[in-house]
């Protein structure tokens, strides 16, 4: 079910580790959906991208008498390729 203006998480998967990030804003972007849980993303590279929705449940987990949140999540992954 679409949620409205959920937080996306969104991640290049370096896979070999060969692109070195300028800085810790180009691993992880954050774009938002819109009134109807829609978002746009624009993939610069071809490779493997991750798209992360999470959110907090209602109810918490109970462990060793304590109470816990639990984060509830949907990860969508897309493999794009070089245009030829």
């Amino acid at each position: 079910k679409p949620v409205p203006y959920a937080e996306v998480e969104v991640e290049y998967y370096n896979e070999e580790g060969k692109i070195k990030p300028p800085a810790d804003p180009y691993i992880t972007q954050v774009v938002k959906a819109d009134a109807n849980g829609v978002f746009t993303y624009a993939m610069p590279k071809a490779g493997w991208w991750g798209f992360a929705a999470l959110s907090t449940a209602d109810f918490k987990l109970k462990h060793e008498g304590k109470e816990y949140p639990v984060e509830i999540g949907a990860v969508l992954w897309v493999k794009t390729r070089e245009m030829r």
